[in-house]
């Protein structure tokens, strides 16, 4: 990786008899009359990570304070996508941690991020006729037929369903979405219904996500071909109607390259000869195959009914990342269902928002240093970044009650190990374009956490962004370590910012 050169400078919070806290670089600060000499340089290796921090009082409910199954790590708490004021959106549903979800190099990564071999988990036992096929196949070794096919699937009942995120990103809806004749989708879309004509093919271009407000239909004999180096994550709140010979991902046999996320309580509707490639969540409604359909991939939802010669037919291959690399994760254990410590949404809303007579905010700047594995590091066992400064130590050693936000881009280099790595005292989340990639929260978790960029399905050559959210909410423990290999770009930040305080 080609190594950037960046002068460092000393940073020096300042705080302004009208209440604003302001980060100056210290050769930027008031010099009262006399000539501010020019900066010295120290010309190392560094990526400079740019972002805000916001002090609390210790008396915020969030901050210093006890999560109900005592410090340590907690999951779940937090959406899988940004919200639309590029936040991170609190949920509630998290647990703790028990045990990590490990990737094949023994790497701790989110548990939401984990590709476990594919299996077909329902809340009921299905119901199966005499009449229909239901066994196994492997993707990895081409379309499904007599010499790539095996036994019945096993399956797990009384499955509980997390929910599901719906993306924030794709703005308003853009009205119905009617495909007829040869059509292509190269873009995400928010739609109201999504319909197909008769005899209608649609190709897939690029990784497209589609959002569905109402229904999703298809007519006779429609196709929707998923394109090399493309893939469809389609999410629907009405009913989802396949119908008469409709072919959907049957150019790939790759299930993983088509996903359907349910949102609704309606049932998936396959009927009449329709054939289907791709994963299907369900959680809050079954699946149901009428007659001399089949579907192959693996699904997870409420019930699975199969009329007579219908086929569900189960992928055993192992997940692929980008690169064609099997995915071998581990499986860790979830323990009570916990908030971690945070008491509401509207609490959580304080954490990364300027609040008035709530949080102080001033700009910060982390310098990430370059070793010689190429390996861009900041390692830290006292991250004390304002001590004196904004609200103050509150008669404490040290101000430990804040966060830190920052937002950078990278260009993706593909297949080249890529990654970013946090470990730290306190909750930490990372986001790439927009989705959640480390999911560290609670006090005091201790355990670092890696994600590799092939795992996300980026394009190469591509620049993305990435948002990194951080707070230090108790007085114990203060480490902070982030490692990444990744070209981070200098985000180019105001040094001053304003924040209403009382």
């Amino acid at each position: 990786m080609k190594a950037s050169k960046t002068t460092i400078l000393t940073y020096s919070l300042l705080a302004s008899a009208a209440g604003v806290a302001v980060l100056l670089p210290a050769s930027l600060g008031p010099r009262h009359g006399v000539a501010s000499p020019a900066p010295a340089e120290t010309t190392v290796d560094v990526a400079p990570l740019d972002g805000f921090i916001r002090d609390f009082p210790s008396k915020h409910p969030d901050f210093n304070t006890t999560a109900s199954g005592g410090n340590g790590h907690y999951a779940g708490n937090i959406g899988l996508v940004l919200g639309s004021d590029e936040r991170p959106v609190f949920t509630g549903a998290g647990y703790k941690v028990i045990s990590q979800w490990k990737d094949r190099n023994g790497h701790n990564i989110a548990p939401h991020m984990a590709m476990l071999p594919p299996e077909l988990r329902l809340a009921s036992a299905p119901a199966i006729n005499k009449f229909a096929f239901f066994d196994r196949w492997d993707s990895l070794k081409g379309p499904y037929g007599p010499s790539n096919k095996g036994p019945a699937p096993s399956y797990t009942t009384n499955s509980q369903f997390m929910p599901i995120d719906v993306p924030t990103y794709l703005g308003a809806s853009t009205g119905n979405a009617y495909y007829q004749f040869t059509a292509t989708l190269d873009k995400n879309l928010h739609c109201d219904a999504f319909d197909t004509r008769r005899d209608t093919i649609l190709s897939v271009s690029g990784h497209r996500t589609v959002l569905v407000e109402g229904n999703f239909t298809t007519a006779q004999a429609t196709q929707i071909l998923i394109l090399p180096n493309s893939s469809l994550t389609l999410y629907v709140k009405g009913q989802i109607r396949i119908n008469q010979g409709t072919q959907i991902n049957m150019n790939t046999w790759t299930p993983s390259l088509c996903r359907i996320y349910n949102l609704g309580t309606y049932t998936i509707d396959i009927n009449q000869s329709n054939a289907v490639c791709a994963i299907a969540y369900s959680p809050n409604a079954p699946m149901w195959l009428h007659q001399n359909d089949h579907f192959y991939g693996s699904f997870a939802g409420k019930g699975l009914t199969m009329d007579q010669t219908t086929g569900f037919h189960s992928d055993t291959r192992l997940p692929l990342d980008s690169c064609g690399a099997q995915i071998l994760d581990s499986a860790g254990n979830a323990g009570a269902n916990s908030t971690g410590g945070i008491t509401s949404a509207s609490t959580f809303n304080h954490w990364f928002n300027d609040v008035l007579g709530v949080n102080l905010a001033a700009n910060h700047s982390l310098m990430l240093t370059l070793g010689s594995d190429g390996v861009y590091e900041y390692n830290t066992t006292a991250f004390h970044p304002i001590d004196d400064r904004m609200i103050g130590n509150e008669g404490m050693a040290h101000n430990y009650f804040f966060t830190f936000t920052a937002t950078t881009t990278f260009m993706h280099h593909a297949c080249d190990s890529r990654f970013f790595e946090f470990a730290g005292a306190d909750d930490a989340w990372l986001f790439i374009d927009g989705r959640l990639a480390l999911d560290i929260g609670g006090m005091a978790p201790l355990t670092a956490q890696r994600i590799t960029m092939d795992r996300l399905n980026l394009v190469d050559g591509q620049t993305y962004r990435l948002d990194f959210f951080y707070a230090q909410r108790q007085s114990s423990v203060s480490t902070f370590s982030i490692r990444t290999n990744l070209d981070l770009a200098r985000r180019s930040i105001p040094y001053t910012m304003t924040t209403g305080v009382d």
